[in-house]
């Protein structure tokens, strides 16, 4: 099994969104694809729209999706839209 590694940085916010998705487009062929959110900055709902994009996507091409380092920011917004529990998020990971 093959990891390719997405570094995310910045904000994912509804102004930077198309920043982050052009960013992104072209996923690792890897196995599995973690996003190492370490350097986002700033986040909102779109945010959270973003990675279950990432999700679907992974999922498509028949990949595992991983995040790691993910903002508390970004968790306490997945758990107030109730999508906490679909995000695989590597727990030793959480900023």
């Amino acid at each position: 099994m093959t990891i390719g590694l997405v570094q995310v940085f910045g904000s994912i916010t509804l102004e930077s969104v198309g920043r982050v998705a052009r960013d992104t487009a072209n996923l690792p062929e890897d196995d599995t694809v973690v996003f190492d959110m370490g350097r986002v900055t700033e986040v909102d709902s779109t945010a959270v729209a973003q990675l279950l994009h990432w999700i679907r996507v992974c999922q498509q091409g028949n990949k595992q999706v991983r995040f790691r380092n993910m903002p508390e920011s970004l968790l306490a917004l997945a758990d107030l839209y109730g999508v906490d529990a679909m995000l695989p998020v590597d727990v030793e990971g959480i900023a």
